[in-house]
């Protein structure tokens, strides 16, 4: 790695280099080291779109919403078609408590493309906030049609249809739920999603 370094250190146009340097380093989980590769590769080739889109999921994993947020409406700008993109960006919106902005960037990815399951767990979560609880539920079906597993998306639409009085929906959700998720990750919100499916039951 020391030598590759060097390398780079003397040829600090090869773009390449920087992107291969920072994957590693992002899989040895050193992420402030990938970081500052990703951006030595971005000084060789300005607002290259698969070092911007390396980048942002890197400041996304460290915790720098901030700057993830950033690179990532650059991003946008540059390939507005981009769905995978959007639903980063929504990711970071909703870290910074961004509710409209999260919700535009959800819908925008999941018109690109309907496949995309975060981003309809996103849009979600950012509807919910905002109010739109109907909103909401629907994004969440729609995000476990697409994976089934993904058990905080079973327990929020569960619990949010239960609280709208959609007993049907709330069960189906809530039994899901319990049947899959690990009690070791999901104790608590096992306990509850149980005392619900009791009272939906009676």
């Amino acid at each position: 790695m020391s030598a590759f370094r060097r390398v780079l250190g003397e040829n600090p146009g090869i773009v390449d280099g920087w992107e291969y340097l920072a994957l590693a380093l992002g899989g040895l989980g050193r992420l402030d080291e990938a970081a500052a590769a990703y951006r030595g590769g971005l000084a060789a080739s300005p607002g290259a779109p698969h070092l911007l889109g390396g980048l942002a999921v890197v400041e996304l994993e460290r915790g720098d919403t901030a700057a993830a947020a950033s690179v990532l409406e650059e991003l946008v700008v540059r390939r507005p078609d981009d769905a995978e993109a959007w639903e980063h960006l929504s990711l970071a919106r909703l870290r910074q408590q961004r509710w409209p902005e999260a919700r535009d960037a959800a819908a925008r990815a999941t018109t690109l493309d309907e496949r995309r399951v975060e981003a309809w767990n996103n849009l979600g979560v950012a509807l919910y906030q905002r109010g739109s609880r109907l909103g909401a539920l629907d994004a969440w079906e729609r995000a476990v049609a697409l994976d089934p597993e993904l058990h905080d998306v079973l327990y929020n639409l569960g619990t949010s249809a239960a609280e709208l009085g959609r007993s049907a929906q709330a069960r189906r959700a809530l039994t899901r739920f319990v049947e899959t998720a690990p009690p070791e990750r999901y104790a608590e919100d096992l306990r509850r999603a149980r005392r619900l499916l009791g009272r939906l039951a009676g």
